[in-house]
């Protein structure tokens, strides 16, 4: 999709991707939702300029070259991103949190499996 669309019962537009984004985040369990919700706010609060799209199943942010992107994985939460510098010092702050080499995986403090029962 491209360019703005109107939401179902809304009188504004609004762009097409953060229909995708909403349709993603209506389809995680409660619990994952809000988290989700929240990783949404936090990440265009920082940078309201990203051009944020679904790509791979997964919201993404884009500002310039840098590339910031997530999924609600099975365990966890897991935070994508082309900047293996910025995940080393994280780590190195964090250890408690895993990851691949371009991820960090946050599990949640809440069981997410009763949670969507």
């Amino acid at each position: 999709m491209t360019g703005p669309r109107k939401r179902a019962g809304a009188s504004a537009e609004v762009p097409a991707a953060a229909l995708s984004i909403d349709n993603y985040l209506a389809g995680l369990a409660p619990a994952r939702r809000v988290r989700g919700e929240a990783v949404h706010r936090l990440v265009l609060k920082h940078f309201p300029e990203a051009a944020v799209s679904l790509q791979h199943g997964m919201p993404n942010y884009r500002v310039g070259d840098s590339i910031l992107a997530w999924g609600s994985k099975k365990s966890y939460l897991s935070v994508y991103t082309c900047s293996v510098d910025q995940l080393l010092r994280f780590r190195a702050r964090h250890p408690e949190v895993k990851g691949g080499k371009g991820s960090l995986n946050v599990r949640a403090e809440m069981n997410d499996r009763s949670a969507s029962k």
